[in-house]
């Protein structure tokens, strides 16, 4: 299919890919019934290099015989790294519409996959660091302490860009002693998407009334200026992410083999540049230290 070499095109880039360790993130139900379930497009990924990549298994528009179907496909095709995901974001239907749909929760999706207690899969989970009043940010933590406690792996975070809400989840979790694997997702805007954004058709993601100011105005130089500013935003947040303690991250708007060489290679160099967290710190506060990343 045409989805299937487009993925062997991106494996190809994520294996010859110098200076940082990667693979494929495989979401999942991105326009809920158009979507094929992940496992089977991707099945024909080498074999050998299954490890290096993670599927998503999501609940939207799915009921729990849907994920466990997707968890078998998964087991059989040989793709132990998996992520569990509410899946509620994207386009939203109009009300009506909605209330006929079903979601199925992350909690039980992780539950579906530790059931045959074999240890098979890896599993992760989501988590929205980027919360900034009490009645948003404490369900979100007591969400994330249930994830652990159904045997999540490792957490990869909503993209956003306030470094600070990462430091407090990172400090959240290690003062209670849970030392899993973090992931920071980082979003390489368009105009287009940062528009998306700005009127709220990617829920759970956030840009600040500074930084989107910040983005209008890179904008106007040219796309080639805009997308450079977004590859140096994307060293800063990266090697941050890195000292803060971070496992790794996850880039999304990556549309081309190409993108996949050139974040691998800027990434490596922004570990080169920024060895300590004074060097983080300089280098951040030099591009964004007039921009305040809270949304309000």
């Amino acid at each position: 299919s045409a989805a299937g070499l487009y993925l062997k095109s991106m494996e190809q880039a994520v294996l010859q890919a110098k200076g940082a360790e990667c693979g494929l993130a495989i979401t999942d139900k991105k326009r809920a019934a158009e979507s094929w379930n992940p496992a089977d497009f991707a099945n024909d990924l080498d074999p050998a290099h299954k490890n290096r990549h993670v599927v998503f298994i999501s609940g939207r528009h799915a009921y729990l015989k849907d994920v466990a179907d997707s968890a078998e496909r998964c087991r059989s095709s040989g793709f132990a790294n998996v992520a569990a995901v509410t899946g509620d974001g994207g386009m939203q239907p109009p009300p009506r519409e909605k209330k006929r749909l079903h979601h199925t929760d992350s909690i039980h999706i992780l539950n579906q996959l530790q059931s045959r207690g074999d240890g098979f899969f890896f599993a992760g989970a989501a988590a929205n660091p980027f919360k900034y009043t009490p009645a948003s940010i404490f369900p979100q933590y007591c969400k994330i302490m249930k994830k652990i406690r159904r045997g999540t792996s490792f957490l990869i975070c909503q993209s956003g860009w306030d470094m600070i809400k990462l430091q407090e989840l990172r400090w959240y979790l290690e003062m209670r002693e849970q030392h899993i694997s973090l992931l920071s997702r980082i979003t390489l805007l368009t105009p287009e998407s940062a528009d998306d954004i700005g009127k709220g058709r990617r829920p759970g993601i956030f840009i600040s009334n500074d930084l989107a100011h910040i983005l209008r105005k890179e904008s106007q130089y040219g796309l080639s200026q805009f997308t450079a500013a977004q590859w140096r935003r994307i060293q800063i947040q990266a090697a941050g992410a890195r000292l803060l303690g971070y496992s790794g991250v996850v880039v999304e708007g990556l549309e081309r083999p190409e993108h996949v060489q050139t974040v691998c290679s800027k990434v490596a160099d922004s570990f080169a540049e920024m060895k300590t967290f004074d060097d983080w710190k300089e280098a951040y506060l030099e591009y964004l230290s007039r921009a305040d990343m809270a949304p309000y």
